[in-house]
């Protein structure tokens, strides 16, 4: 369109002006300046013949682009449910390892379950609510601490304060408390973070997809209505009079020189005229079709982004090339298992309860990530799993590398802040040190995307440090969303296990009163758009951070990598 445009001129008018005798003043254009065919072929046609044949393409082209539009949020969607049930169950599996609680795996509860049936007892339920369906990855949390142990009852700070001092220690394990070998590291929890992420990634670039898609149709359709200022409207006419000298000069009409009587009405011996100006907003137009080239361009890029990311699904799901995909981390699991389940010689142990044992390079195990587990023994046992065994560094919290942001109008410097996060002051108040310094990492992160991107708003709004309802004195901690009254975030007990969310501090921190959790809003759409960006700021600076998508906003939680116990 820009092209053909390029061909209209008011040159290509006709100019009408006022006749001779009134002095050949110009009146206006008429014509239309794109219809010539400007030395084409004849089946070519004029630019107008031209223009309206690709306004009538563009017309079947949004329409297309609509239709694609539809079809990407319904994948969207449907991948967006899935995700939310993906969470929801490793948040399961997070809030029973939070509790202290034990983790029976498959082998395990069908080995229990035989011994209590051939003791005469009858299992009647088990408080699961998804079938196993035989899957090795299936685990089953004891409502009541472990299944031979008395239920973990901590009430009260002293109590959870003496508890922090003696896990602080690294005592013992299950086993005993002599330290015991983990040789087998089995990154269940790297392997679902891995799968997690990308479903997110897939779904906020799909999510960008969608709404450049949105941005092209809209561009179209405003290059449409600038073609069709494609017209006379634009064009002035002008007019050159030959003034006549003879124009009422009488003096030269009487004896006994006539020259100049047939000629002194008239004010021009000749007019010549023509039409000048812009046949169309040549400017708008050049503008307009660079932002659609560059939508474009942004919208290929993604399309190639999305394109690189379902290959890796079965890379991490059975590749053979990748020895920690996840069947072989199943098998795994079904293969860390003793028979005799009241003296086990092998045994799974989440990363909390591994830490302060030797670990597969035969070191005291300080940190792990904190949602893999072990396979461990207390004796000389051999043991074959399809794993190799891990002697890359340990998984370790990274250091104090980013100065905390200063706070502007109680917002961190660079981002924007939703009103409640600015009203209460929650940065300076409750952002525990860690997460200031996430949030101060992020914000270099995120700045070089907006030079990159040409970005002119700022990228990253923070809705939420804490939850502003225990400023109103309208909830307290021990009462969740669900509750009447109840807080923004998690606080509760569901299926037998605590949940306390990153913002209070989770159930070990809480008693800091920081957060360590931060909600980035992504309504809007620039914010939309580039949600994958601001996932990608947060696990570049920080590996362990746990990200959830929320719809309405993105959860990144450090709490776990602490220790803190969290879930969201």
């Amino acid at each position: 369109l820009k092209t053909v445009t390029d061909e209209c001129h008011c040159e290509n008018l006709r100019a009408f002006s006022t006749d001779l005798g009134e002095g050949s003043r110009p009146v206006g254009c008429s014509g239309d300046p794109c219809q010539t065919d400007q030395g084409l072929a004849v089946e070519t046609g004029s630019a107008r013949d031209r223009i309206n044949k690709l306004l009538a393409i563009n017309r079947q082209k949004i329409q297309d682009l609509l239709n694609e539009q539809e079809k990407i949020n319904d994948q969207r969607d449907l991948l967006r449910e899935d995700l939310r049930k993906f969470q929801e169950t490793q948040g399961e599996l997070i809030a029973c390892q939070n509790q202290k609680r034990e983790l029976i795996t498959l082998n395990q509860y069908l080995a229990l379950k035989q011994s209590y049936e051939q003791a005469g007892n009858k299992v009647l339920r088990i408080g699961s609510y998804l079938p196993s369906r035989g899957d090795p990855l299936t685990f089953y949390c004891s409502v009541g601490g472990t299944v031979f142990d008395e239920p973990y009852d901590i009430d009260g700070q002293e109590e959870m304060e003496a508890w922090l001092e003696e896990a602080s220690a690294f005592e013992g394990t299950t086993f005993g408390e002599a330290k015991i070998s983990c040789p087998f590291k089995i990154p269940v929890g790297e392997a679902l973070d891995q799968l997690r992420e990308l479903t997110i990634d897939a779904v906020f670039k799909l999510e960008r997809l969608s709404l450049l898609t949105g941005d092209l149709v809209k561009q179209i359709q405003e290059m449409t209505e600038l073609v069709s200022q494609c017209n006379r409207s634009h064009c002035s006419a002008n007019s050159v009079c030959f003034p006549n000298p003879c124009y009422q000069n009488y003096a030269l009409c009487s004896f006994p020189i006539y020259i100049c009587c047939p000629f002194l009405r008239p004010r021009c011996l000749q007019g010549v005229g023509g039409c000048s100006g812009d046949a169309c907003p040549t400017k708008e137009l050049q503008k307009k079709s660079e932002e659609i080239k560059k939508t474009e361009d942004e919208i290929l890029e993604t399309v190639e982004q999305i394109k690189k990311i379902f290959p890796q699904i079965p890379y991490l799901l059975k590749d053979p090339k990748n020895p920690y995909n996840l069947e072989n981390i199943s098998t795994s699991v079904h293969l860390c298992y003793s028979p005799d389940i009241y003296n086990p010689t092998w045994q799974l142990l989440n990363c909390e309860q591994a830490r302060g044992n030797y670990g597969p390079a035969g070191l005291i195990m300080a940190n792990c990530h904190p949602r893999d587990f072990y396979c461990c023994t207390p004796t000389q046992q051999t043991i074959s799993l399809p794993l190799p065994i891990d002697t890359s560094p340990i998984y370790i919290i990274p250091a104090k590398k980013f100065a905390v942001l200063p706070s502007e109008n109680n917002c961190p410097q660079g981002w924007l802040c939703n009103q409640d996060v600015t009203y209460y002051n929650q940065y300076d108040n409750d952002a525990a040190e860690p997460l200031k310094e996430l949030l101060s990492c992020m914000r270099q992160q995120l700045d070089r995307v907006q030079i990159e991107k040409e970005i002119e708003t700022t990228l990253g709004q923070i809705s939420a440090i804490s939850d502003p309802k225990l400023y109103q004195g309208t909830c307290h901690w021990t009462a969740g969303p669900l509750e009447t009254g109840g807080c923004s975030h998690i606080y509760e007990t569901k299926r037998g296990k605590e949940r306390v969310s990153a913002h209070y501090g989770g159930s070990v921190c809480r008693y800091e009163q920081k957060s360590y959790a931060v909600d980035i809003d992504i309504r809007a759409d620039l914010q939309k758009k580039y949600a994958d960006e601001i996932v990608k700021a947060a696990k570049d600076c920080f590996p362990g951070a746990y990200v959830l998508d929320k719809v309405n906003h993105i959860h990144i939680d450090i709490g776990e990598a602490y220790y803190c116990r969290s879930n969201d």
